[in-house]
Order: C-alpha cells, then sequence, then structure tokens
C-alpha cells in the first residue's frame, strides 16, 4: 500500500496546486478558491489511491509470479543433481 499512498500524495498535492495557482492567476475569490482546491485535492488523492492501489497489486502479482517460476526452475534443477556426485 506503499505505492497507493505516495499516488494519492503526489495527485492531491499537484490539483492543489494548480487550482491555487489558476486562482492566484486570474485574482479570484481567495476563500472560494481554497475550498475549490481542497476538493480537488481530495479528489485527486482518491484517484491517486486507487491508481497506485491497482500499481502496487499488478507489480506484487508480477513479482510472486517470478519468483515461483524461479522457485520452481530451482527445485526442478536441484532434483535432477544426484547427492554426492
Amino acid at each position: 500500500m506503499q505505492m497507493a499512498r505516495q499516488y494519492a500524495v503526489i495527485l492531491g498535492l499537484l490539483a492543489f496546486t494548480v487550482t491555487m495557482a489558476r486562482s492566484l492567476w486570474h485574482y479570484a475569490d481567495g476563500l472560494a478558491n481554497v475550498w475549490m482546491a481542497l476538493g480537488w485535492m481530495a479528489g485527486f488523492a482518491c484517484l491517486g489511491a486507487i491508481v497506485g492501489g491497482l500499481a502496487d497489486w499488478m507489480l506484487g502479482d508480477a513479482l510472486r509470479r517470478e519468483l515461483s517460476q524461479a522457485l520452481a526452475a530451482q527445485t526442478e534443477a536441484g532434483s535432477t543433481v544426484k547427492p554426492g556426485t
């Protein structure tokens, strides 16, 4: 779940920063834009958590598959060697 947290933080802060920069650029109302930026931050943090969770799951699945194949190959190679030779 480490990757999900990282994606959530990165996307949330990026959304907040972009929204605040846009409001400063257009001289918009400060308090309303802070609330809007917080809303966008929460939305993109949720999206980042979903994307990060999927990435973590896919990476873990690929690593488990690779490890099981390597262990099966090692076991198979080890069983063909006779003891004492």
